[in-house]
């Protein structure tokens, strides 16, 4: 019985834990932070960006405008997997990249492409 009761604290505690940590970040934040947060989610949801790019995006002025604490708090708080993002972002780079290379001469055969603007990554 006792043995049963420990199993069942150690799978409760960090429930417990984790909604606890969720309310104090929820109640520490003011509004900014909470707008920059949900901004950052839509960014991350229609987009690929580096964590220094989704910041800049959300202090410009183009972008939601936020002040740069506001900013990096809701960066933060989006718990975007970063390297994953990295990835999608190398690989949106890479299809632009090869779609604006141009022929390389305009008496060749016009399927040829150029590389030579091509960032090295996109070539490997």
């Amino acid at each position: 019985m006792k043995r049963l009761l420990t199993h069942r604290m150690l799978v409760v505690l960090p429930v417990l834990a984790a909604a606890f940590a969720v309310t104090a970040a929820a109640q520490a934040s003011t509004i900014g932070q909470l707008q920059a947060l949900g901004a950052a989610k839509v960014y991350l949801s229609s987009g690929h960006f580096s964590r220094a790019g989704l910041i800049d995006q959300l202090e410009s002025p183009y972008g939601e405008d936020f002040s740069h604490s506001d900013a990096v708090w809701g960066v933060n708080h989006a718990h975007a997997n970063w390297n994953a993002e990295a990835v999608q972002a190398a690989r949106r780079t890479c299809a632009r990249a090869t779609s604006r290379a141009v022929p390389s001469s305009p008496s060749s055969n016009p399927r040829t492409v150029s590389t030579s603007r091509t960032p090295r990554l996109c070539t490997a």
